[in-house]
């Protein structure tokens, strides 16, 4: 089992940290700027609380740096690790913000909060190394997890990130938007859960184009002239909805299921 420490104290490295802790691995140190809450991330998994990457062991086999994206590179020039493998966990951050003769990226495929409980053996984890020895030691660390592994490259990972954020970030504003409507008109927005998770349901089961449905798909223009017209007042959502609609359109040029 591996000597590891963290730097941030952030969701994922709450999770991250507790779950190869559990595995059976060591965490050496937890680094982060707030004293307290160092103190609280580093008791849960028995290692020492420290305020600076710079007093890092350096007899460690990995560094974890879960901080934020634009913060990476900082942090890292920060440390000078003798074996250490540096890691980050950004989806888009490039590989060369990491300064070291060995680097990589572990990026599970999802979001985190600290009190919903990750259900490792249900998520994909992409990795890169810098080298194939590299890789391989990152698929040995991840793997005690269950999760699904995957080495992927700089761009695919990129691009990976940005299907996510379509899929998650993109989709979740979408249903915010949703539930203001409901919200407006004096209803609950639990109405819509059902829909919410039938439309999830769907997409996974039968795939996202079979799986299609509404007025866009159906060419209903009364309806969508209906919509847009409601929307009218709360730009840009009239906009969001015509974009939309048209690309519905556009994918289901002969779709006359509703």
């Amino acid at each position: 089992m591996g000597r590891l420490s963290f730097i941030g104290t952030g969701n994922l490295s709450w999770h991250l940290s507790q779950a190869l802790f559990q595995a059976g691995h060591t965490v050496v140190e937890f680094c982060g700027r707030q004293p307290e809450k160092t103190q609280v991330y580093a008791a849960r998994v028995d290692a020492q609380p420290i305020d600076h990457p710079s007093l890092m062991d350096s007899n460690l086999d990995f560094i974890f740096i879960c901080v934020s994206d634009s913060a990476i590179a900082e942090v890292s020039s920060q440390l000078n690790p003798s074996k250490a493998i540096l890691v980050h966990c950004s989806g888009s951050t490039p590989l060369n913000h990491l300064n070291g003769e060995k680097t990589g990226v572990f990026y599970p495929l999802q979001s985190f909060r600290t009190e919903t409980v990750v259900r490792w053996r249900e998520l994909n984890i992409l990795l890169e190394g810098n080298t194939l020895e590299t890789t391989e030691a990152l698929f040995n660390l991840a793997s005690c997890l269950g999760a699904s592994t995957q080495a992927t490259t700089e761009t695919d990972r990129q691009r990976i990130h940005l299907a996510g954020v379509l899929a998650s970030n993109f989709v979740n504003l979408l249903w915010q938007k949703a539930q203001e409507l409901c919200m407006q008109s004096g209803m609950d927005p639990e109405l819509l859960h059902p829909l919410m998770e039938e439309t999830l349901n769907k997409a996974v089961q039968m795939g996202c184009t079979e799986a299609q449905t509404g007025p866009a798909l159906r060419r209903d223009n009364q309806t969508l002239l209906l919509h847009e017209t409601m929307l009218n007042m709360q730009p840009p959502w009239d906009e969001v909805y015509r974009i939309l609609s048209q690309e519905i359109a556009k994918r289901h040029p002969l779709h006359s299921q509703s």
